[in-house]
């Protein structure tokens, strides 16, 4: 496989790619690990796996009461949790396993979704600005691991903006 081969990645992954190649890391490195929504950490031993409400469907429950604030990285977490649970509420979030994505529906979902997401929440409080330093999820009063919520919120936006940049 080729280090640039785009059939293969996903939008995140070609970016971290590039950023690797820049900043004189090896391109082939980054192709050769792949990058996942990371809904689940790895387990040690008989340790559980942290999956995600996100991922699974479900509503984060996040409280608002803002213990894990301030981000260190911008990251509006009780925004992005409170724009997701809406969005899940309201039914508007598409489908993402559904085989076809040509559907009005999937698309009037799918760009509703990202326009909202960018509308209400700033790129420099988004989700993807997540580095995992872990701050929010010791300070959780809610106990929610709000680094896997995270995560699985931005493998959604991601695979969204991938579909639309093929699609539209």
């Amino acid at each position: 496989m080729h280090p640039y081969d785009t059939s293969r990645f996903t939008r995140r992954q070609w970016l971290k790619t590039m950023a690797l190649a820049l900043c004189g890391g090896t391109a082939a490195s980054a192709a050769a690990a792949p990058v996942s929504g990371a809904a689940t950490i790895p387990a040690t031993g008989a340790a559980a796996k942290k999956v995600s409400r996100i991922s699974e469907g479900k509503a984060v429950a996040c409280t608002q009461c803002d213990a894990c604030m301030p981000c260190g990285y911008g990251v509006d977490i009780p925004a992005n949790f409170r724009f997701y649970d809406r969005m899940l509420q309201k039914g508007a979030i598409p489908d993402l396993k559904s085989a076809d994505r040509s559907t009005p529906e999937f698309r009037s979902k799918a760009i509703g979704f990202l326009r909202a997401y960018d509308r209400e929440i700033p790129d420099g409080h988004q989700s993807q600005r997540c580095i995992k330093c872990f701050h929010c999820v010791m300070a959780c009063r809610e106990r929610i691991f709000i680094v896997n919520e995270l995560a699985a919120l931005t493998a959604i936006t991601d695979e969204l903006r991938d579909w639309e940049c093929r699609e539209i």
